[in-house]
């Protein structure tokens, strides 16, 4: 299913557009996908990819420091921190558990020590 839109070209690409072979529908259509989309090797990437692909080439050559290793030291740092923070939720429920324990220890201490107070 197609959709129709209207939109108002300069006069340079309306011109462009009349000198190109095929018809007017396949010519933008086409324009279209380049734009959204670049295929490379088969594979469709996104320009969003390129974009990002093209900014750490760059970033990489001004800086002279290789982006991927960065990126995968980022990720590994990442996952320390979230196993980092599941210890820490176990070792918070260790701890309340202790605590909760601690209570009715500590009541039977009392106990036996008044116990051996009233003994003497």
């Amino acid at each position: 299913m197609s959709k129709r839109i209207n939109v108002r070209l300069p006069d340079d690409l309306y011109k462009q557009l009349y000198k190109k072979d095929g018809t007017m529908t396949d010519i933008i259509c086409t324009a279209l996908r380049t734009q959204l989309e670049v295929k490379t090797d088969g594979n469709v990437q996104r320009t969003d990819d390129v974009q990002m692909d093209l900014h750490n080439e760059i970033y990489s050559s001004v800086y002279n420091v290789e982006i991927m290793p960065l990126k995968k030291e980022i990720q590994h740092k990442l996952e320390i921190i979230h196993m980092l923070e599941k210890d820490k939720t176990y070792l918070q429920s260790q701890n309340n558990a202790l605590l909760m324990a601690k209570v009715p220890l500590l009541t039977k201490l009392k106990m036996k020590l008044l116990d051996r107070k009233h003994e003497e």
